[in-house]
Formats: structure tokens, sequence, C-alpha cells
């Protein structure tokens, strides 16, 4: 006989919470000034919130499909990077165009951004690895 997936068992996913948890990173963000969420939208305040309804509207969606929360969270998660990724690419561009004017260049990966790939790396690789791990077997 074997154990019933966690899901049957009450326990919601790890990447449920990372999802649901987006007021906490919007507040953080809002009323602090740290962004670790949606670090990628820094120049973009509307955008950023915007990003924040989004994954909360995911959060929402995971909760009512919890069998889905992985899915749902590796997607975002694995969406985050990407912009993140892209962001700092646009900067290392603009960092170019700098030196070449003699003007100040500034920081591209500060803390900030470092604590979003991790977060967002986090929750990308607990909920790959939990995916499989209460993935039925054939």
């Amino acid at each position: 006989m074997t154990a019933p997936a966690p899901a049957s068992r009450g326990i919601r996913p790890v990447g449920l919470y990372y999802l649901v948890g987006t007021p906490v990173f919007a507040a953080l963000d809002h009323f602090w000034g740290i962004s670790v969420r949606a670090a990628f939208l820094d120049g973009w305040p509307a955008a950023r919130y915007g990003y924040y309804g989004v994954c909360f509207a995911c959060g929402i969606a995971a909760w009512r499909v919890p069998a889905r929360a992985q899915l749902i969270a590796m997607a975002e998660s694995s969406a985050n990077i990407v912009l993140l990724i892209f962001s700092v690419m646009l900067w290392y561009y603009a960092m170019i165009d700098r030196v070449a004017a003699d003007q100040p260049v500034g920081d591209a990966f500060g803390p900030q951004r470092a604590a979003n790939l991790a977060i967002a790396g986090a929750a990308l690789a607990v909920a790959y690895l939990r995916s499989h791990h209460t993935a039925p077997t054939a």
C-alpha cells in the first residue's frame, strides 16, 4: 500500500505559499522600498504592481487547484528569472553607452536583484523537485 500524495493529506504545496505570499513582497516594496520579488521592474513601478497582481492571481489559481500549484510556481519563477536576466542585459547595454560617454556606471546586480534571483531560483527548484516527488508513478 502506498502513502497518499501530500495534496490528498491536506498539505499545500510550497509553490502555493510562494505565490500567495505576494502581498508580503508587495508591502515590503511599497512601504520600505525593498523590491526582492520584482527587482527587474525597478524603473517601472506601475508595471511592478501589475506583476504583483499577476503573481497573486497565480496564487489564487494555485490555491483553487493545488494539484497545479507546483506547475504554476515553476512557470512564474521561471518567467521571473528570465525577466531578471533580461533586465541585467539591458542594464549592461546601457552601461556600455555610459562608459563610451564617460558617465558613471552604477551597479547592475545589487543586493535586491541577488535576493530576487535567490527567491525565484529557490521557488523554481523546490517546485520542480516537489512536482517530481508527488507525481503519480505508472
